[in-house]
């Protein structure tokens, strides 16, 4: 199991409270019940919740009205919660959607998504995944900076998109065509700890493949670190021959696309990453590709 630390982390520990609203809500009373959160003389403070799409991979994407978000707490007390937030007319204010907000009681950070999954007050669960990169199911993500009680009423939630794409400009030799690529070494299938912010790679899929129109790829992927330790690979297969190339020392981070412009030309293949300042180069041994100098 491998944990990236993509979303910065809240910085005190979460666990989730298990129980339905029902059971919460029968034993105490409206004035203790803060969003959840079992209080003392109903302290704490109301905060309103803002929140939009402002990713630069999908700045078409938008939160409708009646369209749900999960918005989820932590505190220093190992109390959390995850909650349904309804967006309102406006297209940009959420009510809650059983009719008891989110009351801040402590230092906390917000963690927010969309669409919502799961059942409101458990763990939600969010899964990432990419076999599929025909049918890959969007998912925003945003993480408020630290909200303290009596000070922070109005939290505005910027969602990104939780995953990264890779764009390949492929030239190839005079007279090839591709037909499919075959990705290997990389991470495909994980999942989002709506309280730590973490994200879980499960394992590494040995292979996704898929087909190639034109000369041009985009690829989309769970955000990871590449490095040589990893044996990521991408072959394209072609009408004359396959070409293997390579992939090392790349960090991917959520909702960034990098350009890579790949030379098959000379029938071995160089690879040059344009943005990140990670350069590739042919080794000249057993058609490989090494990094001459590495993305942070």
């Amino acid at each position: 199991m491998n944990v990236n630390h993509i979303f910065r982390k809240i910085d005190v520990p979460t666990v989730l409270i298990f129980g339905t609203l029902a059971m919460l809500a029968s034993s105490c009373s409206n004035e203790d019940y803060l969003g959840g959160h079992v209080t003392e003389n109903g302290r704490g403070t109301q905060i309103s919740i803002q929140a939009s799409i402002t990713s630069d991979l999908k700045p078409s994407a938008t939160i409708l009205p009646y369209e749900r978000i999960g918005v989820s707490t932590g505190y220093e007390d190992n109390t959390s919660l995850n909650r349904a937030y309804i967006c309102n007319d406006d297209g940009k204010s959420f009510t809650n959607e059983t009719g008891y907000p989110l009351y801040v009681k402590a230092a906390t950070n917000l963690f927010a998504y969309y669409p919502f999954q799961g059942v409101e007050g458990a763990d939600p669960e969010l899964i990432l995944s990419t076999t599929d990169q025909s049918n890959i199911k969007d998912l925003f993500v945003a993480q408020s900076d630290n909200i303290i009680p009596g000070e922070n009423r109005d939290i505005k939630l910027p969602m990104i998109y939780a995953y990264a794409q890779i764009l390949m400009n492929i030239k190839v030799p005079e007279g090839e065509s591709l037909s499919e690529y075959r990705l290997s070494g990389l991470y495909h299938e994980g999942s989002i700890n709506a309280f730590s912010h973490d994200i879980t790679l499960e394992k590494a899929t040995s292979d996704i493949s898929g087909p190639i129109s034109g000369n041009q790829l985009v690829l989309t992927l769970i955000p990871q670190s590449i490095s040589k330790s990893n044996g990521a690979k991408i072959v394209f297969l072609g009408e004359r021959r396959s070409y293997d190339m390579r992939l090392d020392s790349l960090n991917i981070k959520p909702d960034t696309r990098i350009t890579a412009d790949v030379d098959l030309s000379n029938g071995i293949g160089t690879i040059e990453f344009t943005s990140g300042n990670g350069q590739w180069i042919d080794s000249g041994i057993e058609n490989k590709v090494e990094s001459s100098d590495s993305n942070s």
